[in-house]
């Protein structure tokens, strides 16, 4: 609450007309009870209107178009790049999910087996410092006669060689591996031109991914 003047409510003397003293109560100011401004008491003085160098009053400011205003451009940024961002992550897993192989197709295994040759030894095969062979009808039974794997549709899909035979009572046997064989419905395995046996998928795997072979009596 602003405060009175010094001397407000002091009675000072001022001549009377018939010469005598008498107290009189001192004039408040024109701005009194007014709230005080940066120049003192009552109404801040008012200025010139703002004009121009060339007298004119400035021109009113153009209001701000909306791709002008920050408070709507960041909001709509984030939007786009969500927005984006969630159809390049779904481009992209549609494509790796046609880029990736199945499990079928993933899949390679080694076919192992032995090939016997039964019959009497001198007769249907022989031996020699390195093992043993076919011979009179069998003599294309040999070490490197090539055993080849095929699928249901007959495509070659691997191929390798019997090793060094070795005499056993049964007769001469030999050995053979296959690598890097794909997953199929059927397997038909051939050694040289004898024939072909044909094994299933589920039997193989019974078997272990391993044949048993023979060929003669």
């Amino acid at each position: 609450m602003a405060q009175p003047p010094p001397g407000w409510g002091e009675q000072s003397p001022q001549p009377r007309p018939d010469g005598a003293d008498q107290p009189t109560q001192p004039q408040l100011p024109q701005n009194w009870g007014q709230p005080p401004t940066q120049e003192g008491w009552g109404q801040a003085p008012q200025g010139p209107p703002i004009r121009t160098p060339d007298g004119d009053p400035p021109p009113r400011r153009r209001p701000r178009r909306w791709f002008e205003r920050p408070e709507i451009l960041i909001p709509l940024g984030l939007v786009v790049f969500l927005v984006l961002g969630l159809g390049v992550y779904a481009a992209a897993n549609r494509v790796g999910q046609k880029a990736t192989p199945t499990t079928t197709t993933q899949q390679r295994h080694v076919i192992t087996g032995t090939f016997l040759l039964s019959g009497t030894e001198g007769e249907d095969f022989f031996t020699d410092g390195s093992g043993c062979q076919g011979t009179s009808g069998y003599d294309d039974v040999e070490p490197g006669l090539q055993v080849t794997i095929s699928d249901q549709s007959g495509t070659v899909i691997g191929t390798g060689a019997l090793d060094s035979g070795q005499v056993l009572e049964a007769g001469c046997v030999f050995r053979f591996e296959v690598n890097n064989i794909p997953v199929a419905s059927f397997y038909k395995v051939a050694v040289g031109r004898r024939g072909e046996i044909s094994y299933s998928l589920d039997q193989m795997k019974q078997a272990s991914w391993s044949v048993e072979l023979s060929l003669g009596d």
